[in-house]
């Protein structure tokens, strides 16, 4: 017995509190600690059946165990004994079937929820139904809640029981309940509280209610069939999917995971709009681009099944659509639109009104956006004649080019420039056209002004030979064609804003061509002069030396 006890108190002080749910008789670490040394009990006839392989459910167990009865009010009777004990048939009914669908962290949560109800069907007071009930239960959950670490776990049976009738299960196993909670009453009213009866009985309902939750999950769990046994309805198993959705999209924020359930529900779905509308409220709050568009797919089923709630979710998607709509309309005008905004807008606008046709709103927003798609179309228009207007003007440069026209082509390019960088950024594609094009552009003023600097450097050369074989007239001719090559580089663009299409450096090696063929032209005029005044005192002399070259360099 001690060794039992030590374990209890260990274990409950090691307990992580999930938050607390309605409260029954067993408070939140009464419910979670008798639900932990269930699972322990359960381990000898089904081993890992909350840790399988490497995943571990108890945290799930016990969050169900602390939440409880609570989750079930809606939709299950516990207005009376007899109706509790037939949610705990319930409940094991529909986790049969269930675990048949795969034992995850939404059905090991169920099992915990199975555990507090069968917990508290146990306990004189677990459920409590008239004030003065509730003002001794409160009184209870206090003093249990205080004495638990005393409390320790008595094996009342070897092999676990399988619960073919829970009526006759509790009737059995609860043969004390009606005496004993008539006695727990008269002491808390006169004054005794858990000093008199409960003393004792704290730690034996401790124990009744650990084997009684381990019968419950071996009767869920065992394989067999049973003659006893009957099937949870297509509607509860549906409901029972919808909220495994719920609780992997809330609890365990696994949208992956809950698509998984979601497969599981369509097989037993009986189309019911309200599943349909429930999942996607499950969906739309959980927000990521993917759940969204899940949403909307399932408000869409409910709203085409049709029933009584059809104009509240009709509402629901309306309020999307207008949403989605306006922030591809917003984004259209922005700097990150994308080719699509306006036409993604219209349609969810269409939507809108596809599903409340007496929205005003909805109908002045598409007008609104058939409006801005033809502007926008008339700007694309506008565009692309730009972008036209400058290609028949490069076409003009490649012509100019050819006929050796460099400084005409060089305007054209130039022009060319000018054209393209009217384009704005509106359409993606288009800017980048027009881009590109002004980088071709830029690089064909390039190549034209290299191709004249070399021209203006061959001209050098030559002269700089002619002057070499004293070729003096024919060299300075040959410097002098220089400065007409060079004229072809403008120093700055046709408009006359100071802009250089030219870039510096070329600029530059103009410059230094230029005044290298103006010195060039000073040097062989020199020579030339002195050649002539050399031949003029030659022939005052009495003629030229033999092998003398003629005056002037020819």
């Amino acid at each position: 017995m001690k060794a039992f006890q030590f374990f209890t108190a260990a274990f409950s002080a090691g307990l992580i509190l999930l938050g607390a749910g309605e409260a029954a008789a067993w408070g939140e670490k009464g419910q979670q600690t008798a639900a932990a040394m269930a699972m322990q009990v359960i381990k000898n006839s089904h081993p890992g059946v909350f840790r399988p392989g490497d995943q571990n459910y108890e945290q799930d167990v016990l969050r169900g165990a602390t939440d409880g009865a609570a989750i079930l009010d809606s939709t299950v009777p516990l207005n009376n004994d007899a109706q509790t004990v037939q949610a705990v048939g319930n409940e094991i009914q529909l986790l049969r079937d269930a675990k048949d669908y795969g034992r995850g962290p939404y059905f090991a949560y169920r099992m915990g929820v199975l555990s507090a109800l069968v917990a508290d069907v146990m306990v004189p007071f677990g459920f409590a139904w008239t004030p003065d009930e509730v003002a001794i239960q409160k009184r209870i959950i206090a003093d249990t809640e205080a004495q638990l670490s005393t409390y320790g776990y008595t094996m009342t049976q070897r092999n676990r029981e399988f619960i073919r009738s829970p009526k006759s299960y509790f009737a059995s196993h609860r043969s004390f309940y009606a005496d004993d909670k008539r006695i727990i009453a008269n002491d808390y009213r006169g004054g005794k509280g858990y000093q008199a009866f409960m003393r004792d009985g704290g730690p034996a309902y401790f124990s009744r209610a650990v084997d009684a939750i381990a019968d419950a999950w071996h009767t869920v769990l065992r394989e067999q069939d049973d003659p006893s046994t009957l099937s949870a309805s297509r509607r509860v198993l549906a409901w029972y999917f919808v909220d495994q959705v719920a609780y992997l999209l809330q609890e365990k924020r696994d949208y992956r995971a809950s698509r998984k359930a979601y497969e599981n529900f369509e097989r037993v779905s009986l189309d019911l709009p309200e599943t349909y509308e429930r999942l996607g409220d499950l969906y739309y709050a959980f927000g990521s681009e993917d759940a969204i568009d899940t949403a909307v797919r399932e408000w869409r089923i409910a709203y085409e099944l049709g029933g009584p709630e059809r104009q509240r979710i009709a509402e629901k998607l309306s309020r999307h659509f207008m949403t989605i709509g306006k922030e591809f309309l917003a984004r259209a005008e922005s700097s990150v639109a994308q080719p699509n905004d306006l036409e993604e807008a219209l349609q969810k606008f269409e939507d809108m009104l596809a599903v409340d046709r007496t929205s005003n709103e909805a109908a002045l927003l598409i007008q609104e956006t058939h409006v801005k798609i033809q502007e926008r179309n008339a700007r694309y228009e506008l565009t692309l004649d730009i972008i036209s207007n400058a290609e028949a003007v490069e076409e003009a440069a490649e012509t100019a080019k050819l006929q050796g026209d460099f400084g005409s082509a060089i305007g054209y390019y130039d022009q060319a420039i000018t054209v393209l960088q009217a384009v704005g950024d509106e359409f993606k594609e288009l800017f980048k056209t027009a881009q590109e094009k002004v980088d071709v552009n830029k690089r064909n003023i390039s190549d034209t002004v290299a191709e004249i600097l070399d021209q203006a450097s061959t001209a050098i050369d030559n002269g700089s030979n002619m002057r070499e074989d004293n070729q003096y007239a024919a060299a300075i001719t040959e410097f002098e064609k220089v400065k007409n090559i060079l004229a072809a580089i403008p120093e700055e663009d046709e408009s006359g804003s100071g802009r250089s299409p030219v870039s510096q450096s070329q600029l530059d090696e103009k410059i230094d061509l230029l005044e290298l063929s103006l010195s060039n032209i000073d040097e062989a005029k020199k020579a030339k002069l002195r050649a002539d005044t050399a031949a003029q005192q030659n022939q005052q002399a009495g003629g030229p030396r033999p092998g003398a070259a003629p005056p002037g360099g020819g």
